[in-house]
């Protein structure tokens, strides 16, 4: 999932960078993605940190 993410990020980079031909349904739709993808890249990383910390792995199933 991470992974998929991460490269979903990119291409929502992708498109921020290269966003001028884009039409506006088209730039909501990065938008959602760039955020989809932050959001579970953050909680991926949460995850990871909890585990370094300590936590178990059952208690953060991210």
């Amino acid at each position: 999932m991470v992974a998929i993410g991460s490269i979903a990020f990119a291409a929502a980079a992708g498109g921020f960078v290269f966003g001028e031909e884009l039409t506006g349904i088209m730039k909501k739709v990065v938008n959602i993605v760039a955020a989809v993808c932050l959001a579970v890249g953050g909680g991926a990383f949460i995850g990871w940190v909890a585990v370094k910390a300590g936590a178990t792995a059952s208690s953060c199933p991210v």
